[in-house]
């Protein structure tokens, strides 16, 4: 937090913050640590606990987050994943693929203002083996952003890198999963004059539109954390909201835009 306060201080801008609950379960019942009441301290000793703070608190559980939106003022965000289970519904039907269905996200909008799937439950990629297309390359999209929309929900997806071990077949710069992708300025050149413009004006992912009735925030993310999104809501949680983009690759360049 006081690298937050120092950071804004020195940028002369609001910086974020985007906490994680990592494996809260597991932390309260064994090593008897709970994670939900110090974050929930820690963010009201800041001032961040309030409509319009930038902040997202996400976990990749649900009961923890149906706590923290009882006592918490800021957006929750629903992690999701390709495979697997929450820890914390393990032996129920209640998987991921479930929660990022039409009935589990509409569960999700229940206590949640966004979701966070891994952008392959987006773009999916063919699988190994797949020869056509080739294994590693891009599918045609899903209808998760969609289905989320249709529920009140923002789409924080993750993780945007450009090294090749994160990027689809048809976007990498060799075999080599470290390297990275061709540099911005080529990306930039193959756009046309408009999203030039766009990829040049991408300093601060200022909101577009109908602001968010929570504020929306320019996350300090890191790691597998979803990266920042410039998306703007109306109305309250459960009901209908506006967007205007899903996400950002890094700083200064988009990943893309949806209307």
């Amino acid at each position: 937090m006081s690298l937050r306060a120092r950071l804004s201080r020195e940028l002369g801008r609001e910086i974020g913050v985007y906490p994680e609950t990592k494996h809260p379960t597991y932390f309260r019942a064994t090593a008897k640590l709970p994670l939900e009441e110090p974050l929930v301290e820690a963010l009201r000793r800041n001032g961040l606990d309030k409509k319009k703070a930038p902040v997202f608190v996400q976990s990749f559980e649900t009961d923890n987050l149906k706590l923290l939106n009882r006592v918490l003022k800021v957006p929750i965000v629903q992690l999701l994943s390709a495979s697997g289970t929450p820890f914390d519904l393990a032996g129920t039907p209640k998987s991921y693929a479930f929660l990022s269905s039409p009935a589990g996200l509409d569960e999700i909008a229940e206590y949640a203002d966004a979701i966070g799937p891994a952008k392959d439950q987006i773009v999916p990629r063919a699988p190994a083996g797949s020869t056509s297309p080739p294994a590693g390359s891009s599918l045609p999209p899903t209808t998760l952003v969609a289905d989320a929309h249709a529920a009140g929900l923002l789409v924080h997806p993750y993780t945007f890198r450009a090294e090749n071990v994160f990027l689809p077949l048809e976007l990498r710069s060799s075999a080599d999963p470290g390297r990275l992708r061709q540099p911005v300025r080529r990306d930039r050149a193959a756009l046309p004059a408009r999203g030039r413009r766009r990829v040049h004006r991408q300093p601060g992912l200022r909101p577009r539109g109908p602001r968010r009735r929570r504020g929306v925030a320019r996350a300090a993310s890191r790691g597998d954390e979803p990266a920042g999104s410039r998306l703007g809501r109306s109305g309250g949680r459960a009901g209908k909201r506006q967007f205007c983009t899903v996400g950002d690759a890094e700083p200064r360049r988009c990943a893309g835009c949806s209307p």
